[in-house]
């Protein structure tokens, strides 16, 4: 919403909001990503308090920077294909993904590199053991793993406390108990 100065007061009103789109979209842009091909891609994540901007994509290193102008950090060693991505998790650590060899649907990594943030330090890679798909949580990393095929496929469900805990086993789902899941799906 927005101010009422005569009231010191927020208000919202159409008027309101039409007044502050008009402003928004006429601000100058924060940060402007630059492609080189129409086929490259940018994936953007925010640290969660806000004060970072991790930018991956088709390119070879994910680069970080501040809301103070601070930056870029360079975090290489990144494959290019398929886009890398970067997602947070926490304030000081960014977790991005390596995929070897396909795994077009994101976040999916053969690896996940722990990097601390400001320094740009690599930490710890994360070997998934096989290509799974994995996401962040507060100082965490999990992991669904796929095992088999057909009758024989099972899946594990793991995590790792970040950014130097070992790697603990969840749960592991039986081909049964999968074949269950589909059958309500």
């Amino acid at each position: 919403g927005v101010l009422d100065i005569r009231t010191r007061q927020p208000t919202d009103t159409l008027e309101a909001r039409e007044f502050v789109m008009r402003a928004l979209w006429a601000a100058p842009a924060a940060l402007e990503l630059e492609v080189e091909t129409a086929l490259e891609r940018r994936e953007v994540s925010f640290s969660p308090d806000g004060h970072r901007v991790a930018v991956a994509g088709n390119v070879p290193e994910v680069r970080v920077w501040a809301d103070d102008g601070q930056g870029p950090i360079r975090l290489g060693g990144h494959l290019m294909n398929p886009p890398n991505i970067a997602l947070w998790a926490d304030e000081d650590l960014v977790v991005t993904s390596d995929v070897e060899g396909g795994g077009a649907w994101l976040p999916f990594a053969d690896r996940t590199k722990v990097w601390s943030i400001p320094d740009g330090t690599l930490l710890r890679t994360v070997e998934l053991a096989l290509p799974a798909y994995w996401k962040v949580g507060p100082r965490r990393l999990f992991a669904q793993i796929e095992h088999g095929e057909g009758a024989q496929r099972r899946m594990e469900l793991r995590f790792w406390r970040l950014p130097d805990g070992p790697e603990e086993l969840l749960d592991s789902l039986s081909p049964a108990t999968l074949a269950g899941i589909s059958d309500l799906v």
